[in-house]
């Protein structure tokens, strides 16, 4: 992905959450700043709060990271001045 541009949308599946947490932020801001007015983000993250007793073993082992549950992605995005049009959960 290469910052600066100016997009009509940024697609992130299944890539976030093997950034580090402590970048997250600068991350989301880099995306948010990139979207033309009116741009579309579309992400994943996986939820430690559906990942149960293995999250801690996936988290070791693949060295992602976990985001705790949809309020933290809201929260999130909100920060980064996105509206919000719909935040769920996949089961697989």
């Amino acid at each position: 992905f290469q910052w600066g541009g100016e997009y009509d949308i940024v697609y992130a599946g299944s890539s976030l959450t093997y950034f580090n947490p402590k970048k997250m932020r600068t991350i989301m801001t880099q995306i948010e700043t990139s979207l033309i007015v009116g741009g579309l983000f579309i992400g994943s993250f996986y939820a430690k709060c559906y990942a149960g007793a293995a999250g801690e073993d996936i988290e070791r082992e693949m060295g992602n990271w976990l985001i705790e549950n949809e309020a933290a992605v809201h929260a999130l995005l909100t920060a980064h001045h996105f509206e919000i049009l719909k935040i769920g959960h996949v089961k697989d």
